[in-house]
This record gives structure tokens, C-alpha cells and sequence, in this order.
């Protein structure tokens, strides 16, 4: 079956899919014995995006959007590669249909929140406005965070990768190197 709108909604889901996916699997390395890594990483991936994406208990978007959730939405968003992916896709796609379906406005009425199928749903909550005009162009509320979120995991495994096996780079100690910078030099090393 193909999607009902336009196949570049689907090209950027499944390219935000992969940059979580492989941001895990840059930083597991870091931690996981050699032997161990594609199985930790595949079972990680299957036991998280199953288990946290929203779709199905213990996590579901109804707990996501809770009103005034924290933990859930941060664990969520973090832990599950396909959170982000699995809400595009049914967004993207129930957006299209037509205005009576429930799921989208009838042309230029704004109908009240709790009159939609997607609050009912629960998808797509963050972004109501948006997402009950009915358009078969795309909905990408989901790439900013997830795109965040892959260059926050990055950015860990870097940091590990600066700090591990430092001598078998030939870089001195990190002792050593941050007592001997100063003002902006400490800000690069802090970054870099």
C-alpha cells in the first residue's frame, strides 16, 4: 500500500529513523564489549521502540501528553528511536483523508479540540492547529526533536570517545590539558 500523501513524507521519516538508530549505535560501541554490540544494539532498538513508542503499554501517547508529564515524554523521546517515526506516519497519512472523516477541518471552520479524531487518537497533540488542516503535503513536527535528540546522543559518544583511551590517541592526560588551558581555551576544551 502506498502512503496517501506525498512519498518525500515517508523519505524523511524513515531518514529520521535511521539517525536515531545509528546515533545509539555509535555511542553503544563505547560501552558494550565488541562480541556483544550488534545484539545489544538490535535488542535495545526492538525492546525500546516497541516498548516506549507510544503506541502500545507501558507508554502510550495518552501518557505522553498527560497533561503536565515530564518524565514520560523525556524517556520517551530519547530512549525509543521510533517515537517520533510511528507518529509522522499515521499523522502524515490521516491528514490527508478527507473533512469527513473526523480527523481534519471542513475547509475554513475550526472545530473544537475535542471534536477531532485526533484528539481522541492522541496524535499529533502538540501541533493541533496543524495537524487538523487538511493537507497531503506533509507534517514534520516530529524532525526538530528527533534531529536534537540523535545530535545529543552524538555528542555523548563523542565526549566518551575524548575522554576513553585517551593514551592510545597519543593525547596527554585530561588532567594534564585542563590544567595547562586557559579562559577560552578551557570553553574549547569543555566543547571539543
Amino acid at each position: 500500500r502506498n502512503t496517501l500523501a506525498s512519498w518525500f513524507n515517508y523519505y524523511v521519516a524513515f531518514n529520521m529513523l535511521a539517525w536515531l538508530s545509528s546515533s545509539w549505535a555509535v555511542l553503544f560501541p563505547l560501552i558494550i564489549p565488541p562480541k556483544n554490540i550488534v545484539l545489544v544494539t538490535g535488542l535495545f532498538m526492538v525492546f525500546f521502540s516497541l516498548l516506549c513508542s507510544g503506541v502500545m503499554e507501558p507508554v502510550l501517547y495518552k501518557s505522553i501528553y498527560k497533561e503536565g508529564a515530564f518524565f514520560t515524554p523525556l524517556f520517551s523521546g530519547f530512549l525509543s528511536p521510533s517515537r517520533y517515526f510511528t507518529e509522522s506516519l499515521a499523522v502524515n497519512d490521516l491528514r490527508c483523508l478527507p473533512a469527513q472523516t473526523g480527523f481534519t477541518n471542513p475547509g475554513d471552520v475550526r472545530l473544537e479540540t475535542g471534536a477531532h479524531a485526533f484528539n481522541f487518537a492522541l496524535l499529533g497533540v502538540n501541533d493541533f492547529y496543524n495537524v487538523t488542516t487538511q493537507s497531503c503535503s506533509g507534517w514534520y513536527w516530529g524532525v526538530l526533536p528527533s534531529f536534537l535528540v540523535g545530535i545529543l546522543i552524538r555528542l555523548v559518544a563523542a565526549g566518551l570517545i575524548h575522554v576513553t583511551n585517551r593514551s592510545k590517541q597519543s593525547k596527554k592526560s585530561l588532567r594534564y590539558v585542563f590544567k595547562k588551558s586557559k579562559g577560552k581555551e578551557r570553553l574549547f576544551f569543555v566543547l571539543g
